[in-house]
């Protein structure tokens, strides 16, 4: 068996389906744009939050950016939704975790432990100082239960077929439709972290950012949202 998994394998011209993806301006550049926002993210957080253990899923996240696109690159569409999925977990594991390092050791300790997407999202909006008001501005919890809805029948392949070049792993390939679909989902998998982390983190870590960083994240940001989210770039 294991050399027919090898032939298989090496049926696949996987240089060429990177070189299909990069010859592709639009989505190779879009792609470049989303894991530098995110970078530009874990860069300031990293700085931040150094002493806090809670930064590893920001780091995380940031891996599952790099996996998803060297999956999109080499036509595997459906394992990259599943690490999209994972980026968006490791964003809101990091929200919530943070600020409970208790729970954290639990949940390195325990296997039986964990917290669902919801109960974050509910933590948020008890606990989280001016977290609704936030939701509301930019409505987060809504695109975010909407995507994570889409995105996991596709990883749980509730629509069989979806997200496949090729039901034969000799024949994976780049397909622009799918390739198109996956690139859309990532920017909003990266805009839901955008979200995440603006009604999230506190005004003190964010007076903590560059300003050059700071600019650039809220750049094209309109003016009332900014006001809502309590953003200054001084």
């Amino acid at each position: 068996m294991s050399g027919d998994l090898c032939r298989a394998l090496r049926a696949v011209d996987w240089g060429a389906n990177i070189d299909a993806l990069c010859n592709d301006a639009a989505s190779a550049t879009e792609l470049d744009r989303l894991i530098s926002r995110f970078s530009l993210w874990a860069g300031q957080l990293s700085a931040v939050e150094l002493d806090n253990e809670a930064i590893r899923f920001i780091h995380e996240a940031q891996l599952h950016t790099h996996f998803t696109c060297a999956l999109i690159a080499l036509g595997l569409y459906k394992p990259a939704a599943a690490s999209m999925r994972a980026f968006i977990e490791c964003t809101l594991y990091y929200t919530y975790f943070r600020s409970h390092p208790a729970e954290l050791a639990t949940l390195v300790r325990d296997s039986n432990y964990y917290l669902q997407r919801a109960e974050i999202v509910e933590f948020h909006k008890t606990h989280t100082p001016h977290f609704v008001a936030k939701d509301k501005a930019v409505g987060l919890t809504a695109r975010l239960s909407s995507w994570y809805s889409t995105v996991s029948a596709i990883v749980h392949g509730q629509v069989p077929g979806e997200w496949i070049a090729s039901e034969d792993l000799r024949k994976s390939r780049q397909v622009p439709a799918l390739t198109a679909k996956a690139v859309t989902k990532l920017g909003e998998a990266i805009a839901i972290a955008d979200g995440l982390l603006f009604c999230t983190i506190t005004e003190d870590m964010w007076t903590s950012f560059s300003v050059g960083a700071k600019r650039t994240l809220v750049r094209g940001m309109p003016g009332p949202t900014k006001v809502a989210l309590g953003l200054s770039v001084a």
